[in-house]
């Protein structure tokens, strides 16, 4: 996620490139995600399994770059579904949304949800958000 930043602010701040109000807006929503990170906690078991360069998701691609598949809801949906939990907290969002009366409620439906897990005792949010009922 960073790495697609990164990627791109370089696109923005090429003067070769023609300037895209879509890419500035989405890495302004990047950088709202982000600072969100900044001050969460992660905590990895089994960090050399998690890191190690052979057994991990992770890697780095050279050469041409080509689309991926579903490119950019890809990435835009898990930021949208991780902002809707922190809306609960904070009652506002980081992500460009579409103001609607839809998205409005949808925000209002998932922290429904939420504030009914914490009084029942299927969520805790402290620390973090944790799903204490598997069937809730």
């Amino acid at each position: 996620f960073y790495l697609k930043y990164v990627e791109a602010l370089d696109r923005i701040t090429d003067a070769s490139r023609k300037r895209s109000v879509e890419l500035e807006k989405e890495a302004k929503d990047m950088l709202g995600v982000l600072n969100m990170w900044r001050d969460g906690v992660l905590i990895m078991d089994e960090v050399d399994m998690l890191l190690h360069p052979l057994k991990s998701e992770l890697n780095f691609p050279i050469g041409a770059k080509h689309e991926i598949d579903f490119t950019p809801t890809r990435w835009k949906l898990p930021m949208h579904l991780i902002d809707a939990l922190f809306y609960f907290h904070n009652k506002r969002i980081s992500v460009g949304v579409k103001e609607s009366n839809e998205s409005r409620e949808v925000l209002r439906s998932i922290a429904a949800a939420l504030k009914e897990g914490l009084r029942t005792n299927a969520l805790q949010s402290t620390p973090h958000l944790t799903l204490l009922n598997l069937e809730y």
